[in-house]
């Protein structure tokens, strides 16, 4: 199971590391099996690092605009199987285009661990009836 973080960033302290860090934390102590969380925060690495190295031939600097974390983030959220929402996404202009897109494309949204967990349920609780259904496939 693939679950998408999202909270808001911009002008906040260190880029809200610290609320991104918790939440990583609360699904770790879940102990589920096969989650990869994906943090918008790792994406901006890659959008900068990007950047870094276009720069790099340049002879004036282009700064990463916030168009530009974006895309990448939504490319990335359109895969997931779930989006966990920190504590006031809806003050984020960001994690509020994330919502509206999730929404629309009916990806569930979460906003703590016990929802995550129960979503968690619901998908493996549908992948054994699948893998069940193929197994009683293969046995005739």
């Amino acid at each position: 199971m693939i679950v998408y973080l999202s909270g808001p960033i911009t002008g906040l302290r260190d880029n809200n590391r610290r609320a991104f860090t918790k939440a990583l934390d609360r699904i770790g102590e879940l102990a589920l099996a096969e989650i990869f969380v994906i943090s918008p925060l790792q994406l901006a690495e890659k959008v900068e690092a990007y950047f870094g190295e276009y720069n790099r031939n340049q002879y004036h600097v282009i700064k990463p605009e916030w168009s530009d974390y974006m895309r990448l983030c939504i490319a990335r959220l359109c895969t997931v199987d779930c989006v966990y929402f920190l504590k006031n996404w809806q003050k984020s202009k960001g994690a509020s285009l994330e919502r509206h897109i999730a929404e629309s494309l009916d990806i569930p949204c979460v906003e703590s661990a016990e929802e995550l967990k129960k979503i968690y349920g619901e998908r493996h609780a549908d992948q054994r009836k699948i893998s069940d259904y193929k197994s009683l496939l293969s046995a005739r």
